[in-house]
């Protein structure tokens, strides 16, 4: 069967466990990955019956995460491909979910020099980071940067209106010499709204070979009382990536000592495993990627350096670049 769900996190809401387990096993058939609890990274919710799951649908509808009705994952299957969800979404869901207050907008938000962070994603995932050159009134010019597409950049244009309604296109690209920028789109048009006390910008953009949704949030703003002359920031944009960690020898867990395993990467390519060992020393854990048993799409060695919180471990690991990782129970 086709893996039409790769790309796919659901979340499944129903009182039946037996209609919970089926649909969790047709979506990991066709590819797709299921969650507990609805976070960022979930992108489907099942739900029915809207009025037993208030509290989740809220939360679902707060991350702009779409409800389909369970029939949506067995059409799938049956057709052998991710279908569009318009005709799967429950009835219900506008008259059961209160929608949430309007944001109080400030449009002076996308003032020169601000800067914001964010990801496109339709059939690929892209981050981006989004830099206002110049404001007259309503309009701006700026540079949007794609650090994954060697971080080539796009002279773009736009306007804000009072509303919170934010436009903008790609004019041109810059060309910058030993830059492969052939994977960038220059002539997409973006469309959002201000959210958040005007923080965070979400929309959608559509382009001749491209469309799907973006998401942005402000992480430089020249106007914000803690930005003054001479300051200087230093900033880390995350991305992240699920793992599964598998101890296979290891000593007393409640002493300290040595242990080592495997680590799975579930959504890195067609499967990714690395080796590790690491050390626990008190509340201390410290472990090293050192060895790629499967794949290619990661690296190594990586350095973990965590804390022992309770039923969790938090910290940082560090390889090309740095990042932060949780790890609990499975």
């Amino acid at each position: 069967m086709s893996e039409f769900f790769e790309k796919d996190v659901f979340v499944v809401l129903s009182k039946s466990k037996e209609q919970v387990e089926k649909i969790l096993e047709q979506v990991e058939t066709a590819g797709g990955l299921s969650a507990r609890n609805i976070t960022k990274k979930v992108t489907l919710v099942i739900c029915e019956d809207v009025e037993s799951f208030p509290k989740e649908c809220q939360d679902a509808e707060k991350l702009s995460i779409p409800l389909v009705l369970p029939n949506y994952v067995s059409e799938c299957v049956t057709k052998g491909k991710r279908l569009d969800i318009d005709g799967f979404v429950p009835v219900t869901k506008k008259a059961k979910i209160d929608p949430p207050p309007p944001p109080s907008v400030d449009s002076s938000t996308l003032d020169v020099d601000s800067e914001w962070t964010g990801t496109a994603s339709s059939e690929d995932f892209h981050p981006f980071i989004l830099k206002v050159s110049t404001r007259n009134a309503n309009e701006f010019t700026g540079i949007m940067e794609w650090p994954t597409l060697d971080n080539g950049k796009v002279i773009i244009k736009g306007d804000v209106d009072t509303s919170g309604n934010v436009k903008w296109e790609g004019i041109e690209l810059v060309e910058e010499k030993g830059k492969d920028t052939s994977g960038i789109e220059v002539s997409v048009n973006y469309e959002g709204k201000l959210e958040k006390e005007s923080t965070i910008v979400i929309g959608s953009f559509i382009g001749k070979s491209s469309k799907g949704k973006f998401k942005m949030s402000v992480t430089k703003r020249k106007t914000l009382p803690f930005i003054k002359a001479g300051a200087e920031f230093k900033g880390v944009f995350k991305m992240s990536y699920p793992f599964n960690m598998n101890v296979e020898n290891a000593g007393d867990a409640k002493s300290d000592g040595c242990f080592g395993g495997t680590i799975v990467w579930p959504s890195i390519g067609s499967g990714n495993e690395t080796a590790f060992k690491g050390v626990k020393t008190g509340d201390n854990v410290t472990w090293q990627e050192y060895l790629i048993k499967k794949g290619s799409e990661v690296e190594v060695p990586v350095n973990y350096d965590g804390k022992l919180e309770s039923s969790k471990v938090t910290g940082k690991c560090k390889g090309s670049s740095e990042s932060f990782f949780e790890l609990t129970p499975a």
